[in-house]
């Protein structure tokens, strides 16, 4: 079984800040990159880590969306595989989620319909490229 890092350990060459989200499929932590000293959003796949298919569709995504250019998307910069567990890195963007945003209450009409479709102008943009985002939630 393959160790997932915690908050203020080493994983690789990142340094763990903590843990952002968590999915079916990864676990997102915030991390400094000791190598080129950015702060970045470390995505580590969990679920599938030992299913070929999963990771190759994995790989692939992280591919696709490193070539994807759009205001509304974050970058991604590198992938790779450390102690058996696929990994990529994006952009890390400090601030309030969507959910915590909703958490305090219903959001004015204007400000709602700026956030879709700042959302949904991204999304068209991966899937003009062919990614499928498959965990799309607030």
């Amino acid at each position: 079984m393959n160790a997932y890092p915690r908050e203020g350990q080493n994983w690789a060459h990142f340094e763990i800040r903590s843990e952002i989200a968590r999915g079916n499929m990864g676990v997102v932590y915030r991390a400094l990159d000791t190598r080129t000293k950015r702060e970045v959003a470390l995505k580590i796949l969990v679920g599938g880590h030992d299913n070929p298919d999963a990771v190759e569709r994995f790989k692939r995504e992280a591919k696709s969306l490193a070539r994807c250019n759009h205001p509304n998307i974050v970058n991604v910069h590198t992938y790779g595989v450390t102690q058996g567990l696929p990994f990529l890195t994006m952009d890390y963007v400090p601030g309030t989620t969507l959910q915590e945003l909703l958490d305090r209450g219903a959001l004015p009409l204007p400000r709602a319909v700026d956030l879709l479709g700042r959302m949904a102008r991204g999304l068209d943009h991966v899937h003009s490229r062919g990614v499928l985002h498959r965990d799309v939630k607030p």
